[in-house]
């Protein structure tokens, strides 16, 4: 019996990505990580030792994975949902960019993302 082991490879601007490549940037310190695909941006952070907390367990209800997405991939993104811009309007260093680490899916297109951590985090559950 042969066993066929399946990955999760797909082909993209004719080359083939089994990792996503996802860049932090943290107390001016570049952090470079490689995820999976359907894999949240707080779920790499954490197991890359990214000081996000998700202190909600990434269920898009305390802010404290807030990041900065570079501007050239802002529209590569899934349109924000209304709990996560309710969230972000209340964060006290909001920018246009802001977005919650656990309310993004890495994809094909999010290859090369460089996000910014903000040295202070608002933790809206408390």
């Amino acid at each position: 019996m042969m066993i066929i082991k399946k990955t999760s490879r797909i082909k993209f601007n004719n080359k083939f990505l089994s990792s996503i490549s996802v860049k932090f940037i943290e107390d001016n310190k570049e952090i470079n990580c490689k995820g999976k695909l359907s894999e949240t941006l707080l779920k790499l952070a954490k197991d890359n030792n990214v000081s996000l907390e998700g202190t909600c367990g990434g269920s898009q209800s305390c802010s404290t994975c807030h990041v900065y997405v570079d501007k050239k991939y802002i529209n590569k993104l899934e349109p924000i949902q209304e709990d996560e811009e309710d969230l972000l309007d209340m964060v006290d260093d909001y920018k246009v960019n802001s977005r919650l680490a656990c309310a993004i899916k890495l994809n094909e297109h999010l290859d090369g993302i460089v996000l910014d951590v903000p040295t202070n985090s608002t933790n809206l559950l408390h």
